[in-house]
Order: C-alpha cells, then structure tokens, then sequence
C-alpha cells in the first residue's frame, strides 16, 4: 500500500515538473490569457442625422485583435472598416462583417471606423460595440465596451 502512495504522489510530482518545463521562462513578454490582462479602450458615441455618416476613431491600448459589432436589429445603419483603417496594419484579417483585425503581439491599436446611417433609419438610440483580445486563439482574454449611436431628425 505504501508503495502505490509513494509511486502516485511520485507521478504527480513528475507531470508538474514537466508542465514546469514547458514554461518558456519569459512571463513578462507573455501574451497568455493569465497575466492579469488590462487593456484601454476608447470609443466615442456618435450622433447622426438620418442619411449621415462619419468616421470615429477607437483607439486601444495593449491588444492583439479588434471586433467592432454591426448594430444589432438593424441593416438601417451600417458599421464599416477595413485593414487599412487600421494602425499599426494588423497580421492577420478574419474575413467576417465586420473583420476581425489580428496582430501578432499586443499593439497599441487605432482603428478608423465608417459609420453610415440610411435615410429611413427611426430616430433613436442604437448600441454597438468593440471587442479587443488578449492574444489570437482559442484561449483568448476580450474586453468589450458598449457605445451608443443616435440617430436625430
């Protein structure tokens, strides 16, 4: 009985060592999603005639990815961007609407974001809002902050 004790506690012990070595030793250049992650971001609300537009700026400070959400429960205002919106220019691009802008390590981030409101769209308030990531993988970290379009007479 001793012996199995000894030879599991043993197995333990030898998989944390493994895992341990599988560390690159480098945590302050880390981009994973356990090193107390704290971007910034900024994001304007914006107000718009019906049949205006205009450009905002989002800036975010310590990111690998941006997402800007369509407005939800209309195609009556679009929400628009492209790679070269983008500054510093983003590795990678997810081809979806709107793009998901990738980099390859955490960036300071600004992003020009075309907003278009048709001239049927009903007076009001409209949310949308931006996503930033930690990292590009599955075991990102996001942090989203709302904002608000109104659209006036």
């Amino acid at each position: 009985m001793n012996r199995r004790t000894v030879f599991t506690t043993g197995g333990v012990g030898t998989v944390l060592g493994i895992i341990g070595c599988l560390d690159d030793g480098d945590s302050e250049n880390s981009t994973t999603s356990t090193d107390n992650w704290t971007p910034t971001l900024t994001v304007p609300e914006v107000t718009l005639e019906q049949g205006g537009d205009t450009t905002v700026t989002l800036e975010a400070t310590d990111v690998a990815g941006v997402h800007v959400s369509a407005v939800p429960h209309t195609t009556a205002i679009t929400v628009a961007y492209d790679s070269s919106d983008a500054s510093p220019s983003p590795d990678r691009i997810v081809d979806t609407l709107p793009l998901h802008l990738y980099w390859d390590s955490r960036e300071d981030v600004v992003v020009d974001v075309h907003i278009d409101a048709s001239e049927d769209v009903d007076p009001g308030e409209y949310q949308f809002a931006v996503t930033v990531f930690d990292q590009d993988g599955e075991n990102r970290e996001d942090s989203t902050e709302e904002s608000r379009i109104t659209i006036v007479e």
